[in-house]
């Protein structure tokens, strides 16, 4: 099931786009949220992995008569009623996620937190958005979009995004664990300047996902 879709509400979204031309009209333009921009797969990932209350854990442990231990490691304790207390209350205090809506870029720098091979380097641009696009959705965003500024003409991968909109006229709305997920690349930008050339219209794509569809 769903989200439900709600008229003109003031969103907690998060932008993540390493071009500094996006970013800065996402600020512009979407301002009127409770808005988070970043510029790489690592700040972004950072931002939606999974987080636990410590004081909520603690609380719950100390009702069933347990103290919180920070520092034990499973294994090196000869209390299992702890640790299944532990983890019974563990999983009971997981934080919500915190963004209604994520807007990622497609292509975005290679981390710079793991270690390189010689298959690939630190920075290098790869298809990145996609695996946030799909954390976000998971994870408890209401909206997702996956937008490239690449044209379908010049990347396998844009191209291949043709193959998820069929009809080329619209944008195909997916639901992934009740998010609605759209992935999409060139036509949604617009003009601005000579100098700027194209730059993402965030406004757009916002409105794509979020308006509700015709009975």
């Amino acid at each position: 099931m769903e989200h439900e879709v709600t008229p003109n509400p003031r969103y907690s979204i998060l932008v993540i786009d390493d071009d500094v031309v996006n970013r800065n009209h996402a600020t512009e333009t979407l301002g009127k949220h409770d808005l988070t921009v970043v510029g790489s797969y690592d700040v972004a990932k950072n931002l939606m992995d999974t987080k636990f209350d410590e004081g909520q854990i603690r609380s719950r442990l100390l009702r069933q008569g347990h103290y919180y231990h920070r520092d034990l490691k499973p294994g090196r304790s000869s209390e299992p009623a702890y640790w299944n207390a532990y983890y019974e209350a563990h999983d009971q205090s997981e934080i919500p996620f915190p963004f209604d809506v994520v807007l990622t870029d497609m292509m975005l720098p290679m981390s710079q937190e793991y270690p390189t091979s010689r298959l690939y380097k630190a920075g290098q641009l790869e298809p990145l958005g996609l695996i946030l696009a799909l954390m976000a959705a998971k994870r408890g965003a209401k909206f997702v979009a996956l937008a490239t500024d690449i044209n379908h003409h010049d990347s396998a991968m844009s191209g291949g995004l043709d193959e998820l909109n069929p009809l080329r006229a619209t944008t195909e709305i997916y639901s992934i664990d009740s998010a609605r997920v759209i992935f999409t690349h060139a036509p949604m930008c617009q003009p601005v300047t000579q100098q700027q050339g194209l730059v993402k219209n965030w406004e757009v794509l916002l409105k794509m996902l979020t308006t509700k569809p015709e009975e």
